[in-house]
C-alpha cells in the first residue's frame, strides 16, 4: 500500500462540488458532482471571497496546498479517484475497482494520520479510517449506509481527494448545553415557589427571583455596606438570577442557539469551560465599569457564546458548505452584539442593563474561542499568529480584570459613561451609592447608618417624626448628612457629639 501510495503523484486540484479544479479526475467524474451546488457561487460572492480568504482561514484552496493540514480525527469526504491510493481491508489490500466504490460517489472517512511518504516534498498523503458510505454526489445524503466492511483503510489518499465540511464534524449532542439551560430554569422555579409563594406571581419583567447573596456586587446592599470582593462566588452564581420570566427565557433560547452547534462540533468540556470562564469575566469586567450596580441574569455566558460561535464562524468558514447558511450564521453573530452596540451609543441611559457583563462576556468569548477551539482544517496563520496572539490578549485582560477587582476599593471606574468618550477615562462617580456617600462622610460612624434610608441606592433620607412633620428631604452633602443625623437624635432624646 505504501508503495502504491507513493508512486502517483497527488491531484493537482480539489474535489470539491462546485470547484473548478478538477482536472485531476476522469471526466466522468466531472459531470457526477452536484449541479446545485455550482449554482450557488454566485460571482460577486466568490470574488469577496477570494479577497478575504487569508482571514477566513482558508482551508482547501488548491493554489496553497502548504495552507492546511488534516488533523488527526476529522471526518472528511473521500472522493473515487482510481489508481491514486491504495484500499486496505481485514482480508488485505484490495483495489479500488473491486470495490463498492464508484465513480461519481463519496465515502466519509476518519484521518488517521499524515504518512511520512512524501513530507520532503511537501506532499500531503494521509491514512483514512473508513466511516461510511458510498453516496452518490449527486443526491442528498438521507440515510446512513456501510457499502464496505468495518476496519477498511485508505493508504497514501492525497490532500486533494478529501473534502472539508463543517456539517460532517458534528460528532456531539449538546448536553452540557441543555443541563446548564435546565439548572438556570429549575431553580428559578424553586427561588420563586420560596420568595413569591410559585410562578404565578412572576411577571414578564419583574420582580427579582433569586435571594440577593448569590448577585454580583462589588458592596453590600444599604445598611450592611460590607466588601463583598471576597464572596468569590458571586462571580458565577448571579447567572441563576433572573428579573422576571422574560429575562429567563431570552437568555435561555440565545444560549441554546448560539452554544449548540459549538458544543456539537467541539465538545462538552470545552463549551462549558468557556461558559463559565465568560460568566466570571463578565463579572470582573463590571468591577471597573459597572461598580454600583448588583448584576443578575445569565447575559455574561450568553455574550460569551455569541463571542465563541464568532470565533468558531471565521475559524471554519470555508470548511462550511452550505454559503447561505455560513452567511446567516456569520450575520447572526455580528448583528445581536451590533444591536446591543447601537442601543448603548444612541440610547445610552443609567438603567437597569449592564452593558459592561455584555462587552465581558463577548471579548471573553471570541478570545477563547479563537485559543481553545480547533478549526476543522488547522491553518499555519491560526497557529503561528492568531492563536498566540489571542491568547497574550487574553491573559493581559484576565490579570487586569483580577488586579482591578482586587486592589481598588472603594471601587472605581476605569470609565464612567460612553466608552467613545475620551471625558469618561477616569472620571468619578458622580452619582455613588448611599454606602459611599455616607463612607465619604467621616462625621458619622458606620454603627448610625441605619438611621438613614436609601431609595435606589443613592438619595437619603431620614424619616422621624416630629411635630407631624417628618425630615424626608434628600440629603446631598456631609453637612446636610451630620446635621440631620444631629436633630433625629435630638429627637430620641439621645446626645450627639
Amino acid at each position: 500500500a505504501l508503495s502504491q501510495a507513493a508512486g502517483p503523484p497527488p491531484i493537482s486540484g480539489s474535489p470539491r462540488p462546485g470547484s473548478s479544479v478538477l482536472n485531476g479526475l476522469p471526466p466522468e467524474a466531472h459531470a457526477a458532482f452536484p449541479e446545485r451546488r455550482t449554482e450557488r457561487n454566485s460571482a460577486a460572492l466568490g470574488r469577496a471571497t477570494r479577497y478575504v480568504a487569508p482571514l477566513l482561514m482558508d482551508g482547501d484552496a488548491p493554489q496553497r496546498r502548504w495552507w492546511s493540514t488534516l488533523r488527526r480525527g476529522v471526518v472528511v469526504e473521500l472522493y473515487y479517484a482510481e489508481d491514486t491510493y491504495a484500499v486496505s481491508t481485514p482480508v488485505g489490500d484490495v483495489p479500488l475497482a473491486s470495490t463498492a466504490f464508484r465513480e461519481g460517489q463519496y465515502c466519509r472517512c476518519v484521518v488517521v494520520r499524515r504518512m511520512r511518504a512524501g513530507r520532503r516534498q511537501g506532499k500531503h498523503w494521509y491514512a483514512l479510517r473508513y466511516k461510511d458510505g458510498p453516496y452518490d454526489c449527486d443526491q442528498h445524503r438521507v440515510h446512513r449506509k456501510r457499502g464496505m466492511p468495518r476496519g477498511t483503510r485508505f493508504v497514501g489518499v492525497p490532500r486533494d481527494c478529501c473534502v472539508l465540511t463543517y456539517e460532517n464534524q458534528r460528532l456531539y449532542w449538546p448536553i452540557m448545553l441543555l443541563t446548564i439551560t435546565a439548572v438556570q430554569v429549575g431553580l428559578f422555579a424553586l427561588f420563586a415557589r420560596r420568595q413569591y409563594g410559585g410562578l404565578g406571581a412572576v411577571k414578564p419583567s419583574s420582580p427579582t427571583v433569586g435571594p440577593s447573596t448569590l448577585f454580583m456586587r462589588l458592596t453590600g446592599p444599604f445598611p450592611e455596606c460590607f466588601d463583598a470582593r471576597r464572596q468569590y462566588w458571586r462571580l458565577w452564581t448571579y447567572q441563576v438570577v433572573h428579573v422576571g420570566y422574560y429575562h429567563l427565557g431570552c437568555n435561555c433560547l440565545m444560549q441554546l442557539f448560539f452554544g449548540a452547534s459549538v458544543e456539537m462540533v467541539h465538545g462538552h468540556w470545552t463549551l462549558f469551560f468557556v461558559y463559565m470562564f465568560g460568566v466570571a469575566m463578565g463579572a470582573l469586567t463590571c468591577s471597573f465599569a459597572d461598580i454600583n450596580r448588583a448584576v443578575v441574569g445569565a447575559s455574561g455566558g450568553v455574550y460569551t457564546l455569541i463571542g465563541l460561535h464568532a470565533a468558531d464562524v471565521l475559524l471554519n468558514f470555508r470548511a462550511m458548505a452550505d454559503r447561505s447558511r455560513r452567511l446567516v450564521r456569520a450575520l447572526l453573530c455580528t448583528a445581536v452584539p451590533a444591536l446591543d452596540i447601537l442601543i448603548y451609543v444612541f440610547v445610552y441611559s443609567d438603567d437597569d442593563t449592564s452593558y459592561a457583563s455584555h462587552g465581558g462576556g463577548l471579548v471573553t468569548g471570541f478570545l477563547l474561542g479563537l485559543v481553545l477551539l480547533r478549526p476543522v482544517s488547522e491553518s499555519r496563520c491560526h497557529s503561528w499568529f492568531v492563536r498566540p496572539l489571542a491568547a497574550l490578549l487574553l491573559v493581559a485582560y484576565v490579570l487586569f480584570a483580577l488586579f482591578w477587582h482586587q486592589t481598588v476599593y472603594p471601587p472605581e471606574y476605569l470609565y464612567n459613561g460612553p466608552f467613545w468618550r475620551r471625558s469618561s477615562w477616569g472620571a468619578s462617580d458622580h452619582h455613588p451609592t448611599c454606602c459611599w456617600r455616607l463612607d465619604e462622610c467621616d462625621a458619622i460612624p458606620k454603627a448610625d447608618y441605619d438611621y438613614f434610608n436609601c431609595d435606589l441606592d443613592k438619595h437619603l433620607t431620614i424619616s422621624l417624626a416630629w411635630d407631624d412633620g417628618p425630615l424626608d428631604e434628600v440629603l446631598t452633602t456631609c453637612s446636610a448628612l451630620a446635621s440631620a443625623l444631629a436633630t433625629a437624635k435630638d429627637i430620641e432624646g439621645q446626645g450627639y457629639d
